[in-house]
């Protein structure tokens, strides 16, 4: 197994990053000023698109479909984003 990193996209709320298709979400945090996201995988599974989107906190949205995948804080704590997966 392996634990493998991708940066998250600032300001677009929905992104797609090609990973392993057994990747497994273990956490988001920042890195150096940027959101990032590690995953657990083999790095042998058949490569797929996955889609996900950024929701701050008060924002209205559809839950439906929607996996939560972690948080994470920028400026000091004055904004609150969290991540969703499309399942």
């Amino acid at each position: 197994m392996y634990i493998w990193k991708y940066s998250i996209p600032k300001i677009i709320n929905e992104f797609e990053i090609e990973m392993s298709r057994d990747a497994r979400v273990l956490c988001v945090q920042i890195q150096k000023g940027t959101p990032c996201i590690w995953v657990k995988t083999s790095g042998r599974g058949e490569m797929e698109k996955r889609k996900f989107v950024i929701i701050g906190t008060g924002d209205s949205f559809d839950a439906e479909g929607l996996a939560y995948r972690g948080t994470w804080q920028e400026g000091e704590g004055m904004v609150v984003w969290h991540l969703f997966e499309f399942v």
